[in-house]
């Protein structure tokens, strides 16, 4: 059997097949050091204070992990269980300009992880736009990030993180 691949077929939904198809990969991480014990890693993307390395850690790439397809089966995981939930919302057509994003489409968000955790408050303080098309991005990877304009479109994390 090939271990990089199993593919395990679902049922049909509607006229589309959907597949399982689990995939093998190499993940980067944080690689540990000790100075981690009493200070958190971090990186500035915006102008680092003087005197001050822009980052204090380095990317390693994990050994090769199982990447699950959940096709399928998005009902079995919740976030109490899992810390991810699939939630299947309609949110209309997706504004590209700072006042539809601000004003349109993130309190459809906030609503939506609303309904999801009733009486939980949900506050978005930051939002970037990102897309691994390089025609569009208008901050290159390593670039000093202006966190005054929201509407600079970054490069997707290339790591393992928490959101």
């Amino acid at each position: 059997m090939d271990t990089s691949r199993s593919v395990q077929h679902a049922p049909q939904q509607g006229n589309v097949t959907v597949g399982q198809a689990d995939q093998k990969a190499k993940l980067n991480y944080i690689r540990w050091e000790d100075k981690f014990r009493t200070e958190k890693p971090y990186e500035f993307i915006s102008q680092a204070p003087e005197g001050c390395p822009r980052k204090n850690f380095t990317l390693a790439a994990s050994p090769e992990q199982a990447i699950h397809d959940i096709r399928g089966s998005e009902e079995l995981f919740n976030l109490d269980d899992h810390g991810f939930q699939i939630v299947r919302q309609e949110l209309g057509a997706i504004p590209t300009d700072q006042e539809g994003i601000e004003k349109e489409y993130l309190p459809k968000v906030i609503d939506l992880l609303q309904n999801i955790d009733p009486g939980a408050e949900v506050v978005i303080f930051d939002w970037r736009l990102r897309t691994s098309d390089d025609k569009r991005t208008t901050a290159k990877a390593g670039s000093v990030i202006d966190l005054d304009d929201p509407m600079l479109i970054l490069k997707p994390v290339r790591a393992v993180h928490i959101g």
